[in-house]
């Protein structure tokens, strides 16, 4: 072969080559184009299934370090599961802004009239009250009225409290009076009066509306359900809640002291053991009536024992001014107590001894005998009474007596009533009630029963 043979030869070879080549280039990229496309056309689960199968090695490959490495992991894992961002919007659960706005949402004015008004509501049980106490009747009623009326202007000028029904002691009860007179019940003459009940409404109108007022008298006791009701329908129109104040008596001296106040100007009283049987009862649970029906109806209610204030030393005029009407607390309530019971006025209304109740009883029963056997000379009435009476007093001191307590009988009823309350008990026991032993009589006592008895009637 020539030189010019084997040249075209080799030329020939060489673009053959580079022809197969180019070839095989140009096979692969259109294989790697069709390769991708058909990826592409997989479902979605088949194309994360290599993402999740390399996640799952991972998963595998981090169980697999050794146990040493996983608390600390597991620790740092915990602390920072949740993203710094995620962290600080759960601990700021709204953002400053919005808690901001919150917080700022009522005007300063608003939230200052607020704060004003709870302050006020705090102290006075309820908003700018009407204390209405009610007593019942022997609790020390009259002396505290006596002192609302001798010091109404004190109180507005030291406490801004208003007294209603300042023109007289037992004023007051016109408006318990007439309103049982007008619904039919049972009540006293004297003060019903419906003129006189509306003035006192006026009055009460035309008081302050942002004090408290102070209304007292035991005939609210009286009060029924349906008449509270038309009480605090007046009320109602002076915008003022109603919040009672009312006493409690333990049953046994309750008793007796009815006894003494139905008997007191009697020639002829009542045994105390006659009087317990006659009455049968009704006045320990008169007090638990008063209360639930007060409870029913009243925006607030007070509620305190008369032997608890006694024990204590202070009266039910302080317990209503200091404590249900003012709410003082602390070195305020000891002043207010103190200037109080510095104003307090006497007993308006003292009880006899038990006792002397019977020295009457027996001189009126000697006083018939004599008049029987001698009336020629006994023709004067028989005219001594135990209230008030010295001389009554004096015989009673020697007469021989028998001392003791039934409040066994009464104190069930009573743990009622504090139970209901929650009112401070009297710690100590009530004193005994002590009555003539008449079967220890003897000549020198008859003699000095006799001396009670009218001129002429007495025993030689």
């Amino acid at each position: 072969m020539s030189l010019s043979a084997k040249m075209i030869t080799t030329c020939l070879a060489a673009v053959l080559i580079v022809i197969l080549a180019f070839a095989t280039l140009t096979r692969k990229d259109v294989l790697c184009v069709a390769v991708q496309w058909q990826d592409k056309q997989k479902p979605a689960a088949v194309q994360t299934q290599k993402h999740d199968e390399k996640t799952a090695v991972q998963r595998q490959e981090r169980d697999e370090k050794p146990t040493a490495v996983q608390p600390q992991e597991r620790d740092k894992k915990e602390k920072d599961e949740k993203p710094t961002a995620v962290q600080s919007q759960e601990k700021d659960e709204k953002p400053s802004a919005l808690q901001s706005q919150e917080k700022d949402e009522k005007p300063t004015a608003v939230q200052s009239q607020e704060k004003d008004e709870k302050t006020v509501a705090k102290q006075s049980g309820c908003l700018f009250p009407l204390v209405v106490h009610i007593g019942p009747h022997k609790t020390g009623t009259t002396t505290f009225q006596t002192f609302l009326i001798k010091n109404a202007e004190w109180l507005w000028k030291e406490y801004g409290i208003s007294v209603a029904a300042n023109e007289g002691v037992k004023a007051a009860a016109y408006i318990p009076s007439t309103i049982r007179q007008q619904h039919g019940l049972q009540h006293n003459p004297k003060f019903a009066d419906p003129k006189k009940m509306q003035e006192l409404f006026q009055t009460i109108g035309t008081m302050p509306a942002n004090s408290p007022v102070i209304l007292s008298s035991e005939e609210f006791s009286t009060l029924g359900t349906a008449e509270w009701n038309d009480f605090k329908s007046q009320i109602a129109i002076q915008k003022r809640c109603v919040s009672i104040v009312v006493v409690h008596r333990r049953g046994l001296n309750l008793r007796a002291s009815i006894w003494n106040e139905v008997n007191k100007n009697s020639i002829s009283p009542d045994s105390f053991l006659i009087s317990l049987l006659r009455r049968n009862g009704g006045e320990e649970e008169f007090q638990l009536k008063v209360l639930d029906t007060v409870r029913s109806i009243a925006d607030s209610v007070e509620g305190v024992s008369y032997e608890y204030l006694r024990e204590a030393n202070y009266s039910i005029a302080s317990f209503t001014v200091c404590n249900a009407t003012l709410r003082l607390e602390g070195s305020k309530w000891e002043l207010c107590k103190t200037s109080v019971e510095l104003r307090m006025p006497g007993i308006q209304n003292p009880s006899a001894p038990p006792a002397a109740f019977d020295v009457v009883r027996l001189a009126y029963g000697l006083y018939t005998r004599q008049k029987a056997a001698n009336y020629p000379r006994c023709r004067k009435k028989f005219a001594v009474r135990a209230y008030k009476n010295s001389a009554v007093l004096r015989v009673a001191e020697q007469m021989p007596t028998l001392c003791g307590s039934l409040n066994e009988a009464f104190s069930h009823v009573d743990e009622l009533w504090y139970n209901r309350t929650g009112a401070l008990k009297p710690e100590g026991r009530e004193d005994p009630l002590c009555f003539v032993d008449e079967g220890s009589l003897k000549l020198e006592h008859w003699a000095l029963l006799s001396t009670l008895l009218p001129p002429g009637c007495q025993i030689m």
